[in-house]
């Protein structure tokens, strides 16, 4: 997690003061951030069965994002919402 968020300081700090403010680099970084997450985290819901056997990753994972949301919101960040991701493993866990 804290290499995502130094380099999201990086860009917010040092990449976006070099480029007009209507080129959203912030939040173009931020969109990527979240689609880099996601497609991460997507595949190890594709097998159900392993899931079902250890579905304690799944707690973990929705722990991880939750922290990460708060991390995210301490440094500015605004795309930082990962209902779409959580709404899928609350499926799987039979919650919702």
């Amino acid at each position: 997690m804290d290499f995502t968020v130094n380099d999201l300081l990086i860009v917010i700090e040092n990449l976006a003061p070099c480029f007009p403010q209507e080129y959203e680099i912030v939040q173009l970084y931020e969109r990527k951030y979240k689609e880099n997450v996601e497609r991460l985290v997507l595949p190890f819901l594709d097998n159900k069965r392993d899931i079902i056997q250890d579905p304690g990753f799944l707690i973990i994972l929705v722990s991880w994002l939750d922290r990460y949301e708060d991390v995210l919101g301490k440094i500015g960040v605004k795309e930082k919402d990962y209902l779409n991701l959580k709404i899928v493993i609350f499926d799987f866990l039979g919650v919702g």
